[in-house]
């Protein structure tokens, strides 16, 4: 994305004696991108060694940036040894800050972490927020890049937080659309669409071209994550328009190929087609090859989702046969999906298989609750700051008042003060018990996320397995995994970390056993649970010997698409036991006994979990076929849901 042009102050002599050089030797006509640049170039090779080659230096690295890096790479050096001849600490940091610019384009991402951190050191040194608000934010655009969500978050509000102390409304806009880009990566793009309307100065006319492009095209994206393609439309054809304008082949690369996306989510896609090509060519002509993989992806998506697998493929070695490896990390996921979905087409099943766990891998490393947290918690202390701001400012007004009311208000001020305290000492001790509980659930939203990929790998080996016999205990291995996941998903979703609600959890179940089975219309299954939650370790053996039984009845009660009912009663006795029921008014064993070759496993199963918490199993055969069990070992949760 090409960076928004800001007016720093300090150089102010070099634009008026660039304005007199112009008027005195005016460049030739050429086009619009290419002006400003070329006017630098011939404005350099008449000043002497000082503060004003140095701004031009400075200028020509940070256009050239996004046209020709090797020679952004020998300005930004130039500068910074002209900068340290003249002793001008200032000047050096912005020549650092295009380095870091330029080494994280060619993603040598640790002389890019180098340089930003010097020039941010600088910076301070010398106390000049907006210039260590720019390393901030070039550290925030390089942790973004890499899928490093958290650290991009504290970065990018640690920038915006030094923009509003310099009043800087250009970098201010700039780390409000930082922070819109950053949402639309994380999925939550409503939140980017709220977080972009603060950035009010991209939006008028006086803005710069570039900074009104930025704006058009991040917005773009988040209302085309919200699936609002209409206004996601305008803002891309606002980019485009700008970006022909001003010949930014860059934005023009990402507009082609995100209309392109668009339209391929719309159906049309010979439209989609022309638009991808569109993007294709402009990467081309950009020296920076890396950025013909984006719409390689796109295509690439276009010829899965038309059944054309071989061709998708294609499309996807060719991304990789760009410049790969400098595509940023985020992005390599979304490859490895398609991948699987391609070779899964063909019946490739052990590629597809491999791909689908790359992407999960990959997918999972990206999207934390602790990143969407930590974006919440940031955001809320960006507002707070800002409400003590104003607080503070309130108080400058009130020191001209008479001395019994300076007196009266530093009481007061005293008195708040030490509240505060208080409750900065109350908030810190619920900030333990929140990441306590925070990571408590992070464990179990990961161990379900687990569960949910081997249920998915094993439904994937299910698609080329021929033997029944195979096919039907791959079935109940997975049915077992995602019993066992159940319970995590209600312990994380839940408000209570250390108990499950056996009602919630049994009804959850069935519903998944029954659509599993696909007998939903004819076997109705009732369920009676008047017992308090329990704590996990009675719950996981419980929820799998329910299972068990639960599976044994619905493949063998009803033979011949027959109809029936199935009951589930759990409830604890007068002798303080846990019991449970399963029933069924089925065949029973007298008219149709139940083949124990195809059930000796489950059966197995229930009696070992039974006995973990120490159960007496009985069965009847009378009417129907029922089996009950008297628990003499279990354990409630430690509170009950409210």
């Amino acid at each position: 994305m090409k960076k928004p042009f800001q007016f720093k102050p300090y150089r102010w002599p070099y634009y008026v004696g660039l304005l007199l050089l112009l008027q005195l030797f005016p460049p030739k006509p050429i086009c619009a991108h290419g002006t400003q640049t070329d006017s630098l170039l011939s404005v350099l090779g008449t000043l002497p060694e000082g503060e004003k080659r140095l701004d031009v230096l400075i200028e020509l690295a940070d256009l050239l940036n996004w046209q020709d890096l090797e020679k952004a790479k020998a300005y930004g050096f130039e500068a910074l040894r002209l900068g340290k001849r003249l002793g001008d600490p200032i000047r050096m940091g912005y020549a650092m800050i295009e380095i870091s610019h330029n080494y994280d384009s060619y993603m040598n991402q640790d002389s890019a972490r180098y340089y930003a951190i010097q020039a941010i050191e600088l910076f301070r040194k010398k106390k000049h927020p907006a210039g260590e608000a720019q390393g901030h934010l070039r550290l925030g655009y390089m942790a973004e890049n890499n899928g490093e969500f958290e650290k991009a978050t504290r970065e990018i509000f640690e920038a915006l937080r030094l923009f509003e102390s310099s009043d800087d409304k250009i970098g201010l806009d700039k780390a409000f659309i930082a922070l819109g880009k950053l949402y639309f990566k994380m999925d939550r793009f409503e939140e980017g669409i709220a977080i972009m309307q603060k950035a009010e100065y991209s939006t008028t006319p006086d803005a710069p071209d570039e900074l009104k492009g930025y704006y058009h095209l991040v917005m773009g994206n988040n209302y085309k994550g919200a699936k609002r393609f209409e206004e996601a439309l305008y803002h891309y054809n606002a980019c485009a328009e700008i970006a022909l304008t001003n010949n930014f082949n860059i934005d023009l690369i990402y507009t082609n190929t995100f209309m392109a996306d668009i339209y391929q989510e719309q159906g049309a896609f010979e439209k989609a087609r022309q638009f991808y090509q569109e993007a294709i060519e402009y990467a081309k002509v950009y020296k920076d090859k890396n950025l013909e993989t984006f719409p390689y992806i796109g295509s690439g998506r276009l010829y899965n989702k038309q059944g054309q697998h071989k061709l998708a493929i294609a499309q996807f070695e060719a991304a990789m046969k760009t410049k790969f490896d400098r595509v940023h990390n985020y992005y390599f996921h979304e490859i490895y999906r398609e991948l699987s979905v391609a070779h899964k087409g063909l019946g490739q099943y052990d590629t597809a298989l491999q791909h689908m766990s790359t992407y999960s891998s990959l997918r999972d490393s990206f999207f934390t609750e602790r990143a969407d947290r930590l974006q919440s918690e940031m955001q809320a202390k960006y507002q707070t700051e800002k409400q003590e701001e104003a607080f503070r400012q309130k108080q400058k007004e009130l020191s001209f008042a008479i001395a019994i009311v300076i007196l009266l208000a530093w009481s007061a001020i005293a008195l708040w003060r030490a509240y505060l305290i208080k409750r900065r000492s109350n908030r810190v001790l619920e900030q333990s018990n929140e990441e306590k509980e925070f990571l408590i659930k992070e464990i179990h939203h990961r161990v379900n996320n687990n569960l949910q990929v081997l249920s998915s790998l094993l439904n994937l080996q299910a698609d080329h397995i021929q033997d029944p016999a195979a096919l039907d205990a791959v079935a109940d291995g997975r049915n077992r995994v995602q019993t066992i996941g159940l319970i995590h998903q209600r312990l994380y979703l839940g408000e209570n970390l250390a108990s499950v609600r056996m009602e919630d959890y049994v009804q959850d179940l069935t519903n998944q056993l029954l659509a599993s089975f696909g007998v939903e219309e004819r076997i109705e299954i009732k369920t009676f649970i008047e017992i308090p939650p329990l704590d996990i370790d009675s719950a996981v053996p419980l929820g799998l010997v329910i299972n068990e039984l639960l599976t044994n009845a619905l493949k063998h009660a009803f033979p011949g698409n027959k109809a029936g009912v199935i009951e589930i009663k759990l409830w604890i006795d007068s002798e303080e036991l846990l019991c449970l029921q399963v029933a069924d008014n089925g065949v029973g064993v007298v008219e149709k006994p139940r083949s124990r070759q195809s059930t000796s496993f489950g059966i197995e199963l229930v009696k070992i979990l039974s006995k973990k918490l120490k159960g007496q199993v009985s069965i009847s055969s009378s009417k129907g076929y029922q089996t009950s069990i008297r628990f003499h070992r279990y354990k409630l949760g430690k509170y009950a849901f409210s």
